[in-house]
Formats: C-alpha cells, structure tokens, sequence
C-alpha cells in the first residue's frame, strides 16, 4: 500500500465513525425540542396533544397555523415545525419500510 490509499483507508474509517457518532438515537417516541414528552404539553404559547406514540399541535397563536394544519404525527420522521414560537414536533424511533406497487 501506498501512502495516499492510507490516507483515503484513515478518510473513510473517520467519516464511518463520524456518521455512527452523529445519527438520530435509536430511542422511540414524541419530542418537543429535542427532549422526549409523554403527555400533552405547551411551550411558547404552543399547544401539543400527546396520545401514545403520536401527537399533533392543536393551537399555537402563530399567524398561519401550518403545525395545526400539519395534523397528526404518527410515524418515525413526521415533523411539526411552529418557527416564530421555535418549536418542533417530531416523532422518532424505527421507520417500517412501506413498499408501493412499483417497487414490490
């Protein structure tokens, strides 16, 4: 081996070891701000319905509403973002692979 494979083998184990470092933590549930909640909660004027493993803003005095509209979180990824009262609603855990009538 050469100097430079070295130095792109060394590159590569850095960048695995940074992505295991940074990616989203395996525990389950709704967060509010990054911090896990159980029940309903408000924060910054906020209203956020907890029930079980989803939730959903239901009043925030924001002037368009959109994480009202946003509806119901229930699956690993959905996000509810109010930006002028800085909150954000996320659900974490597992995504279950959905397969659609192309891919099956």
């Amino acid at each position: 081996m050469k100097r430079g494979d070295i130095l792109i083998a060394l590159a590569l184990l850095a960048l695995a070891g940074l992505a295991l470092l940074l990616r989203p933590s395996g525990a389950g549930g709704v967060y509010v701000n990054g911090e896990a909640v159980s029940g309903s909660v408000t924060i910054n004027e906020v209203v956020i319905e907890v029930d079980g493993s989803r939730a959903r803003v239901t009043d925030s005095p924001c002037r368009d509403k959109l994480c009202v509209h946003a509806g119901w979180l229930d699956r690993p990824g959905d996000v509810a973002v109010c930006l002028p009262q800085r909150v954000i609603v996320e659900i974490r855990g597992t995504a279950r692979r959905q397969v659609d009538g192309v891919a099956g």
